[in-house]
């Protein structure tokens, strides 16, 4: 029997995807190099997976994605705002990836993290939570230096550990930077 496997993506990737894809928006970005393996690892799970894997994009992830692009638009005034939108929303369509809402128990979740972890902000502990809330879910896309620290030695790993004891996920979560 074939095991569905969900892939979330952090804020980060999906960034490099959607911004390298203007040339303006091209200019704002930190290390291109960096970046653009961002870009690429996304395009090859999104575009060159099996059937059992389903990409996941939390919806705050989306709405930080489109704050930060509108945040730059004031700015730069010469990004095409209806070409990165098709471009987003052309993921969404024919089954590439999924845009999730948190359930209540990602929000219990984000709550325990914020509250042993000062290094974290509501966002990331909201994107983490639903991706380790997700008893199907395999890994976390994400280059976020709390996150993969956490997830090391930290409450990501303490809650990674005592879902999978509780037998809430099938396996522990996994961060690939």
């Amino acid at each position: 029997m074939i095991h569905m496997q969900n892939y979330y993506i952090d804020t980060d990737h999906l960034h490099s995807y959607i911004f390298l894809k203007d040339p303006n928006l091209k200019k704002v970005l930190g290390n291109i190099h960096e970046e653009q393996l961002r870009a690429e690892n996304l395009k090859k799970i999104i575009f060159n997976r099996s059937k059992e894997i389903h990409i996941k994009v939390p919806f705050i992830v989306f709405w930080e994605l489109f704050n930060n692009i509108n945040k730059y638009n004031s700015t730069l005034n010469n990004i095409n705002l209806d070409y990165l939108n098709n471009e987003l929303f052309s993921l969404f369509k024919e089954d590439h990836v999924d845009l999730i809402p948190p359930s209540r128990e990602c929000y219990n979740l984000a709550d325990t993290i914020l509250s042993k972890d000062s290094r974290f902000d509501s966002t990331d502990a909201l994107i983490v939570s639903q991706a380790l809330s997700d008893k199907d879910s395999v890994c976390i896309f994400s280059s976020d230096n709390t996150i993969a620290q956490s997830f090391g030695v930290g409450i990501i790993s303490e809650l990674n550990k005592k879902l999978c004891d509780d037998g809430e996920r099938v396996k522990p979560l996994k961060i690939y930077e």
